[in-house]
């Protein structure tokens, strides 16, 4: 950037001392900017009559439809704001570029960098350098600053001297002082920015060369670039050749492409760059053996740290791995703790359904014992009343014959207790199993069981309401129907209390409800804590029902007293019979 800037400033001293006009200079001002920003719009703009308005006074660069475009001087415009802070570099992003230029917002204003700073001479009128450039390829942000300030501060005193032949001599020192500035500038750069001409060869070069431990600046002159990396190399296919080659080629067919060279004998990682130069007016005739600018950044330490990012990558990665094999031996110990709970619920419910079925068997085999009890109580007495029945005879016999005694008292005595023992037989064998729920059926069994307990309990009214036949109830549910109506009817005449029972047994279309009704003292007497299914009985018609698909609940009557239900689901073959249904 040195030796750019040096030229430009000479170019831009070496017309203002020969007369040169606003115009000539501001074309000159552009066209460095243009090399010193590549591929950005130069312009000098000035204010118009109008102070809203402006126009261009010289431009360099594409874009020529920009040129034409309005230019706007109003407040808040960035070349409003440069021509009232000359010393300032301004920089115009988005709505702020469009604002200075409201003829053209279009997406490639929207996408652009809008850099401007005002010209402020002393004789000669009021302008702003700007330049308007890609953000893509917009260069460092110092580059651009240093640029403008230089340009600007050469062409206020080249308008000046201009102006007034009188000031040559203050601005030809003003410009040898800015461009040691610019030298200045660009020796305190870290990269090595060397100035080449149409061979490949150097013409200007900053001092870095010097830091880098290359050369003297002076002796860097006339090499090429390969010769200033690799002094006295005779590799015949040296690949930094090679690379410096490529992309000089590169340039030549307008397609420059930055590249690395990693430089192993010096430690160094080169960052290499070739930018153009196309100088297209008479003004810059002086440096028309200049062809390109490269510039070269020692990338090392970028390298290196993205080296260390690279392997911290690889160490995250690995104990993500890592973490993630744990998680997933976590999920398959998971997975397999679930399948033994499942295992485990799974003989936890069979064992619930062996118990079942154990209970319905006790069940069973309870009511087969009370079977055979009245079999065998039918059997055993029966054999007594017979041996009654002989002594009657006998009886009869002393009747016949007076002389054996008086046979009326033991006649007597063995047609009551032939009476009794009848009757009793009658009644233990109708408590344990009626008759009538073998012959007719359950529905017939719980009516007569009702009339039953309305002879035996006068004081409580009992209404009965069968309104399921016999063939309606299941084989399988006849003695789950008659037990759970004779507990509940017992359970009323213990504990209710109560002066009116209801029971009811009826069929829906696929359900069979047997309910009992009672208006006593209700299910809320009970003690506190005490849960409804707490006796014997209730438990047993819980256990019952559920042994034969059914449910049982209990509660208070919505009118007073207890309300309690069995209801059983039927299925296909409880309505139709098992026959019907394999027919």
């Amino acid at each position: 950037m040195g030796p750019m800037a040096a030229d430009a400033l000479a170019e831009l001293s070496g017309l203002a001392l020969a007369g040169a006009d606003r115009n000539e200079l501001a074309a000159c001002g552009t066209h460095w900017l243009g090399q010193l920003v590549p591929g950005c719009l130069a312009m000098v703009v000035e204010p118009g009559r109008d102070a809203a308005a402006g126009s261009v006074l010289a431009w360099s660069g594409p874009g020529r439809p920009l040129v034409d475009a309005d230019l706007s001087f109003a407040e808040g415009s960035v070349f409003n704001q440069a021509l009232a802070q000359p010393s300032r570099v301004l920089w115009a992003t988005g709505p702020s570029v469009a604002r200075a230029l409201p003829g053209r917002a279009d997406s490639l204003i929207t996408s652009s960098v809008l850099v401007g700073a005002g010209i402020a001479a002393k004789q000669g009128g009021r302008s702003v350098l700007a330049a308007l450039v890609d953000a893509a390829l917009l260069p460092r942000a110092e580059v651009v600053d240093v640029a403008l300030q230089i340009l600007t501060s050469q062409l206020a005193v080249a308008c000046s001297v201009a102006f007034n032949r009188a000031a040559v001599a203050g601005a030809h020192e003003a410009i040898v002082k800015a461009k040691r500035e610019w030298e200045g500038t660009a020796d305190a750069l870290a990269d090595v920015v060397c100035l080449l001409d149409r061979n490949c060869r150097i013409v200007r070069a900053n001092r870095v060369v010097e830091r880098w431990g290359l050369c003297p600046v002076g002796e860097s002159l006339g090499r090429t670039p390969h010769e200033l990396f690799h002094p006295g190399c005779n590799v015949s296919k040296c690949s930094l050749a090679s690379a410096l080659d490529t992309g000089w080629r590169a340039l030549r067919q307008d397609q420059p492409a930055p590249f690395e060279f990693d430089d192993v004998d010096r430690d160094r990682v080169l960052g290499i760059s070739f930018r153009s130069l196309h100088p297209t007016s008479a003004v810059v005739q002086s440096v028309r053996d200049s062809m390109a600018v490269l510039v070269v950044s020692n990338v090392a330490e970028l390298h290196r740290a993205r080296e260390a990012v690279n392997r911290l990558n690889l160490n995250l990665e690995l104990k993500v791995r890592t973490r993630t094999q744990e998680l997933r031996e976590a999920n398959r110990g998971l997975r397999n703790e679930v399948v033994r709970r499942k295992a485990a619920e799974t003989a936890l419910r069979a064992s619930h359904n062996e118990l079942g079925i154990l209970s319905e068997q006790l069940i069973a085999a309870q009511e087969n014992e009370r079977h055979r009890i009245a079999r065998e109580l039918h059997d055993s007495v029966g054999q007594s009343l017979i041996a009654v029945k002989y002594s009657m005879e006998r009886a009869a016999e002393m009747l016949r014959r007076p002389g054996l005694g008086d046979p009326w008292p033991v006649l007597m005595q063995a047609i009551r207790g032939a009476q009794e023992t009848s009757d009793s037989i009658r009644t233990i064998a109708t408590s344990l199993r009626p008759p009538i729920l073998d012959d007719m059926g359950a529905a017939s069994a719980v009516a007569w069981f009702c009339r039953q307990f309305a002879e035996v309990y006068p004081t409580l009214a009992v209404t009965t309401r069968v309104e399921a036949s016999d063939a309606e109830v299941p084989d399988r549910l006849a003695i789950a129907v008659f037990r759970g109506a004779q507990e509940l009817l017992n359970n009323v005449a213990k504990h209710a209390a109560a002066t009116h029972v209801d029971v009811g047994l009826y069929r829906e279309p696929m359900a069979l409800v047997l309910e009992v009704r009672d208006d006593g003292r209700g299910i809320a007497a009970m003690p506190v804590g005490m849960p409804p299914t707490h006796g014997h009985g209730l438990r047993n018609l819980r256990e019952r029902a559920e042994m034969t698909g059914g449910v049982f609940s209990i509660g208070p009557d919505a009118a007073g007293g207890t309300f309690a239900q069995l209801a059983w689901r039927l299925s296909q073959d409880d309505i139709t019979g098992p026959e019907e249904t394999q027919s």
